[in-house]
This record gives C-alpha cells, sequence and structure tokens, in this order.
C-alpha cells in the first residue's frame, strides 16, 4: 500500500513537470526558467506566478531597437553583433542573460550544448534592462558570443 502511495506520488510530480515544460515551450516568459530559486518568503517562483499574472495584449507597433542595455551593470549587448551559426540561426542575448535555473532541466545553456562565454548565461537575470538605439555615455560592450552549433 505504501509503495502504492509512493508511485503515485511519483506519476503526480512528473506530470507537473510535464506540464511545466509544456508551459515553457508555449509561453515567452523572458529567460524564466521553471527550475528557477523560489522567491524569498515564497513556495514559488517567478516562472509559477506568470499562471496567475495578468496577460496583456501585445502592441501593434513594436520598434526593435539594436542594444540591449543593463543600467544595473553599465554594460550592453548589441544585437548586430550577434554570432549566427553555420544554418544562420542566432540566440538572442536577451533570455540568455536573464536566465534563472540554468543547469536544473532540459534545454540548458551550458558547454557542450553551445560555444562561447556560457558564463555570461543568467548574469543579467533580474537586473533593469531597456532596448534603445542609443546606449548610455560611459556604457561597455559586452560580447555575446554564443553559438548553438546544430
Amino acid at each position: 500500500m505504501a509503495q502504492l502511495q509512493t508511485d503515485k506520488a511519483l506519476l503526480a510530480r512528473q506530470r507537473v513537470r510535464r506540464s511545466r515544460r509544456a508551459r515553457a515551450d508555449l509561453a515567452d516568459t523572458g529567460g524564466l526558467g521553471d527550475y528557477a530559486e523560489h522567491e524569498p518568503d515564497s513556495t514559488s517562483n517567478l516562472f509559477d506566478k506568470t499562471e496567475t499574472a495578468t496577460k496583456l495584449p501585445a502592441p501593434e507597433d513594436v520598434p526593435v531597437a539594436r542594444y540591449v542595455i543593463n543600467h544595473d551593470k553599465q554594460t550592453y549587448a548589441d544585437k548586430t553583433t550577434v554570432v549566427a551559426n553555420a544554418i544562420g540561426a542566432a540566440i538572442h542575448p536577451l533570455p540568455v542573460l536573464t536566465a534563472e535555473g540554468n543547469g536544473r532541466g532540459g534545454g540548458d545553456l551550458r558547454e557542450g550544448s553551445i560555444t562561447g562565454h556560457t558564463t555570461l548565461v543568467g548574469t543579467w537575470a533580474r537586473d533593469r534592462i531597456t532596448v534603445a538605439d542609443i546606449v548610455p555615455d560611459g556604457y561597455q560592450a559586452l560580447e555575446v558570443d554564443l553559438i548553438e552549433p546544430w
């Protein structure tokens, strides 16, 4: 009887994990991972909190800016210098730099799955970030050279 209850609990946890993975595949979570740390004084993380967040309609006309700017670190990534792989696919710097929970689940960005400075992954998580066509004075360029070889 105890083994049956343990098996049921294991199956329930696996269903929750599959559900979370499906949500992660379908939702644009801005780099938040379902394996991210829990929020302080909470039993959930930012990914979980997206379940109850107010969904806003996408704006009709959105300008596309060249630079992704981190105001906390006074650095920026130039999207025009992101390197593409052999089939022409490039990794956008924003989800890479703001990733949380990297190394804890499928789809992780780590040595072996990508090349380049893998230590950059998640270094901008929770920082104040904007996009613009002009970089503020005194900000330093960040080389984002991550490539998925596939």
